[in-house]
């Protein structure tokens, strides 16, 4: 089987069926998990398109080669956000599937054919290698030909060099931090296979110490799986995120929400930029407002006087 495998797949990104171990609750930090299915569709999907897009400006002709303009102008026309998604389970399985099976399809044709090497340096084809690798398996059927279907909780991710994570996510974080990373000594975490040798490096760089946490032992690392847990509970498993703008903006406004407003019992019901007001005695003189925020999700409540 793995000779078949084509290159730009990756041997690691190959599954063995019930065999295949992982989980990947216990590998992808929390966040990422919240994503919904619909979410990694559009990624395959806008993965394609990109590479369509790029291959009808630079080579117009090997496009029309290869693919059917008419049933791909049709499916990839328009953007991700754009696009009218069925309405079953099924159906959008379905769709993201046939995502992942035009990708491996247009990818196979650019690394097959020989008189444009320079295709294969394409930006959008090192993408949508990562993206299909990210959320697809190739296995071998009962008939012993090659099936390709979508990554599930218990298929675990692809080997560290193949994943979407990687060293530069590390520099950005530490960028984002500017001149507050010499107050970071340490870096506390799991043993997450996204935590990669070159993750480690870029902290190490900076001065940051690296702790790994005990296996199976939240305990360790207790304020930020407290807060995992509370922003999981309140938040994502109560929206549909769309992508990585719209999860930005639901974070943040989210992190106003918990640090400004939200009550929490180790603070005696204050919020940690917020003190509690003075005892109210006559409540005649004072009334409750309510503001809704993330779409109503979450509501704060104020005195009016």
């Amino acid at each position: 089987m793995h000779r078949k495998v084509p290159a730009w797949f990756g041997p690691g990104a190959v599954g063995k069926g019930a065999a295949h171990s992982g989980n990947l609750a216990n590998g992808l930090p929390v966040l990422v998990a919240a994503m919904r299915d619909l979410t990694h569709a559009e990624l395959a999907g806008e993965a394609v398109r990109a590479l369509a897009e790029a291959l009808a400006a630079v080579a117009p002709d090997f496009l029309a080669e290869t693919v059917d303009l008419t049933v791909w102008a049709k499916r990839y026309g328009p953007r991700a956000c754009d696009w009218n998604w069925p309405r079953a389970k099924a159906e959008r399985d379905g769709l993201a599937e046939q995502f992942g099976r035009d990708g491996r399809d247009l990818l196979t044709a650019i690394f097959a054919q020989q008189h444009r090497p320079w295709l294969r340096e394409l930006p959008q084809v090192a993408l949508l290698c990562t993206v299909l690798r990210h959320n697809y398996l190739i296995e071998t059927g009962k008939n012993g030909s090659e099936v390709m279907r979508r990554r599930t909780d218990t298929d675990g991710v692809p080997p560290a060099p193949l994943r979407l994570a990687s060293p530069q996510m590390a520099r950005n974080a530490l960028m984002d931090l500017a001149e507050h990373t010499e107050h970071f000594k340490f870096l506390i975490r799991d043993h997450g296979p996204q935590f990669t040798t070159g993750v480690d490096a870029v902290f190490h760089a900076a001065g940051i110490r690296i702790v790994t946490t005990g296996i199976q032992a939240p305990v360790m690392n207790a304020i930020q799986e407290r807060w995992h847990r509370t922003v999981r509970a309140e938040v994502l498993d109560r929206t549909l995120i769309w992508n990585l703008v719209h999860l930005r903006r639901v974070l943040a406004e989210y992190e106003s929400f918990y640090d400004g407003h939200r009550p929490h019992r180790a603070l005696g019901q204050a919020a940690p930029l917020r003190p509690l007001p003075d005892n109210v005695i006559d409540l005649e003189y004072f009334r409750i407002a309510r503001r809704d925020r993330i779409g109503g999700i979450l509501h704060e409540y104020h005195l009016v006087a």
